[in-house]
């Protein structure tokens, strides 16, 4: 996301209480879809825009101990401990400035493209991430 993203100055409370709620409605099909494309212990992972960090965390159980999460958010002051294992890293970055190149077994996304000046900007970012063979799994609107 990007500096402009327009929840950027959200107060806490309201924002924290947005993202629940985004999580509480979409995350019982994105649970779905990532048992879909077999996430496994040991894989790498990246979530970009983690919004209040339900994905990160299970996510960080899913791989276990001997794999990782690295969480990427313009602003991810709610992506706190505890998590379950220590193989998190939380990054205060920009999709826009890429989010590195053939790291990740799954790249996941959800509703951050849509908030991206240029989406297959945006979208080539994701892709870039991913190890060859890897998944990106991308959940966005599409206006």
């Amino acid at each position: 996301m990007s500096d402009h993203y327009v929840f950027n100055t959200a107060e806490d409370e309201t924002e924290f209480r947005r993202l629940q709620l985004l999580e509480s409605i979409y995350d019982p099909y994105t649970i779905n879809w990532m048992n879909g494309v077999c996430v496994t212990p040991g894989m790498s992972c990246l979530e970009v825009g983690p919004g209040a960090g339900s994905m990160v965390r299970r996510l960080s159980e899913t791989v276990g101990p001997f794999g990782w999460v690295t969480a990427v958010d313009t602003n991810p002051r709610f992506v706190t401990p505890p998590f379950p294992h220590a193989n998190v890293e939380v990054v205060k970055g920009d999709l826009n400035h890429g989010v590195g190149r053939d790291l990740y077994d799954i790249v996941y996304a959800r509703f951050v493209v849509v908030h991206q000046p240029g989406h297959d900007g945006a979208i080539a970012a994701l892709i870039d991430a991913i190890k060859p063979g890897g998944w990106l799994l991308l959940v966005d609107a599409d206006f």
